[in-house]
């Protein structure tokens, strides 16, 4: 993988790099959070796949990208995402209307843990904030997604047969408009203080370790008596999803098939629930 600066790509890190005093900002959305960086399309819930050059049989509803089945992981044969260092400023969400954005993040990790009785939901909780690390980005559109044909021209890889065997099967039945690619992705851990949950405020002798059995879940830990660690990295954000428009012949043996990728506007991704 191939990790390069993200400064002066997105305008929006470089205001907050050129004023580190905005690190400190409270956020009253972290939608809105995300957003302001670059990263306006949010996984609700966060997740461990869903990587760029992912195909994503969904259809667009209010602004949300509904997902009902994963066509292929990933467009083109193995290789190197992109790797991008981004700095995501904390935050922090007090009881309003928009708090659940933030404790989606907290559900997605504790999942049947969390609940009332624990004191981690909008209704029992004054104020959540989160330190986020490890911010990363990952770009389906690194150098090793091209190469060089034999006739010297630097085109697109070839894609992987399997998934262009999948697309194929929704061209051939008039299907290919359902079918979208997510082609830049924001992961990150992140560090929880929950010390204004009803469980723990003004509690001194109770602490998350008395609640929450870490051994159960090794994607986090407790430290300290309200802090939560989120050890493994989730995708919470994207940059970039496409509209996959054309598969068309292209007449060369060993490259078959292209895709035009048309990007679309949407602010949530998530799973289509069973109707």
């Amino acid at each position: 993988m191939k990790n390069r600066t993200l400064a002066g790509l997105l305008m929006a890190l470089a205001l907050i790099a050129s004023s580190p005093s905005s690190y400190a900002q409270n956020f009253k959305s972290l939608k809105e959070a995300l957003k302001n960086q670059g990263y306006p399309v949010q996984y609700i819930p966060p997740r461990d796949n869903w990587l760029p050059g992912v195909v994503l049989n969904a259809k667009v509803d209010s602004g949300r990208l509904k997902v009902s089945e994963t066509v292929c992981r990933s467009l083109f044969p193995p290789v190197d995402l992109e790797v991008s260092d981004v700095r995501l400023a904390n935050y922090q969400a007090v009881k309003e209307k928009n708090f659940d954005v933030g404790l989606n993040l907290l559900k997605a990790i504790l999942g049947g843990l969390l609940t009332g009785e624990l004191g981690f939901d909008s209704e029992s909780m004054k104020e959540i904030e989160i330190t986020f690390s490890d911010e990363t980005e990952y770009s389906l559109y690194g150098e090793d997604v091209y190469e060089i044909n034999e006739a010297g021209e630097v085109v697109r890889r070839a894609i992987d047969p399997r998934c262009q065997a999948r697309i194929k099967e929704y061209k051939d039945n008039g299907d290919l408009d359902k079918l979208y690619v997510i082609t830049r992705v924001l992961s990150a851990k992140f560090l929880y203080d929950l010390a204004k949950s009803k469980k723990l405020e003004g509690q001194l002798d109770v602490g998350l370790k008395d609640i929450l059995d870490t051994d159960v879940d090794a994607s986090y830990k407790v430290t300290g008596r309200t802090t939560l660690v989120v050890e493994q990295p989730f995708n919470i954000a994207a940059a970039g999803v496409s509209k996959l428009e054309n598969f068309i012949e292209t007449g060369d043996i060993s490259r078959r098939f292209d895709i035009t990728l048309v990007p679309i506007s949407v602010d949530v991704i998530e799973e289509q629930e069973d109707e």
